[in-house]
């Protein structure tokens, strides 16, 4: 298929536009010529400057003007390319979040501070200073991606090593919050919602899926006893497998009806349309947005269950506080959960009040 004609974009060297109006970045590295479609044209100018920098961080050598000696490059330079390696691996909530913090770090220590700078100091200084604007959880989250940033820098030999431990300087925070669903909570909670919701209420109930999880999920993943969740596909960038069990498959069974009666649809079959997601949106040819299943689905119904405080997200806190209190191990529920560490599991462990009697009668 041949490239659309580009035309350049004044003041912007490197970038054009195609008859659509979509942005391109349009540069040479070295003697090889670079074409990439781009979402938008700050996505293309930030792209065009990560792979600049990278190509000629790459090619340079000693004594050369482009050659980086480790630690002499600024942090902003390295987020741009760090930003540029990351790309497609996390998600867009994931990558504002990030954008976050990394500017409040560019905005407190100065945008030309280089890597080998970052000292203690500086980051005490940085704390107290981000302290004044915003709550204790915020300031650890931007140390946590400071921390993310300088081992990186290691790793692609910018830095010999990270020169002190972030985990001691980190503001010490309350126990996070757990609020899980009631028997009759949930029962006013599916008298309520639409049947579609009601599907994907009691399969967060019985897998413990984040919702992004649960909204990405494709048939691919379901196999005949399990539900394999991929690296890139979890918050923890860690593979998860999920035993399917009998409610469990019965759900699958319905959307698999489902799935073929919209496949069969003229229309879908004519073109030979195939259904890719496991809860797709209304459409059915996509998955849902987040922001629009709240608006459109989850919002609604929770308003009128009269749920006071509860989140989507407090499905998955009651999926790990039911398996703790009927008595599962709290290793398999840190599995099954896909907790990073076994600290996050043991938040649920006081709710069950036996568990230290059972433990006690094995002697």
């Amino acid at each position: 298929m041949p490239l659309p004609k580009l035309k350049a974009v004044k003041g912007h060297p490197g970038i054009a536009t195609d008859p659509k109006g979509r942005y391109w970045v349009r540069i040479k590295l070295g003697k090889q010529p670079f074409r990439e479609l781009r979402n938008s044209l700050t996505d293309a100018i930030q792209r065009r400057d990560a792979l600049k920098v990278e190509y000629r961080r790459k090619k340079a050598l000693p004594g050369s003007r482009y050659y980086v000696h480790p630690g002499k490059i600024k942090l902003s330079d390295f987020i741009t390319i760090y930003q540029n390696s990351q790309e497609g691996m996390i998600e867009d909530s994931t990558v504002r979040r990030y954008a976050i913090s990394e500017r409040a770090l560019l905005r407190i220590m100065g945008s030309d501070i280089y890597l080998s700078g970052i000292t203690r100091k500086v980051v005490e200084d940085f704390k107290t200073r981000r302290r004044r604007e915003v709550e204790p959880a915020t300031v650890n989250r931007d140390l946590t991606r400071l921390n993310t940033l300088l081992t990186a820098a290691v790793e692609q030999k910018f830095l010999t090593e990270v020169p002190f431990k972030f985990k001691s300087m980190k503001f010490r925070e309350p126990e996070g919050r757990i609020r899980y669903l009631s028997e009759s909570e949930e029962e006013a909670l599916m008298l309520v919602a639409e049947p579609e919701l009601r599907m994907m209420i009691q399969f967060a109930l019985l897998t413990g899926f984040r919702l992004n999880e649960q909204l990405k999920l494709t048939w691919q993943a379901v196999h005949r006893t399990r539900i394999h969740l991929s690296g890139t596909s979890t918050k923890s960038h860690r593979r998860r497998v999920i035993p399917i069990t009998a409610k469990i498959q019965a759900i699958l069974d319905e959307q698999t009806e489902k799935k073929l009666a919209w496949e069969r649809m003229p229309e879908n079959k004519k073109k030979g349309k195939t259904q890719k997601w496991v809860f797709p949106n209304r459409t059915g040819s996509n998955h849902w947005n987040s922001q629009n299943f709240y608006r459109a689905m989850w919002n609604p119904a929770r308003d009128r269950a009269g749920l006071i405080d509860f989140k989507w997200h407090d499905l998955r806190h009651t999926f790990c506080s039911r398996l703790v209190q009927r008595g599962a191990n709290i290793v398999a529920v840190k599995e099954l959960a896909g907790h990073r560490s076994i600290e996050i599991t043991m938040r649920y462990v006081h709710l069950s009040p036996n568990h230290l009697v059972n433990t006690m009668n094995l002697l």
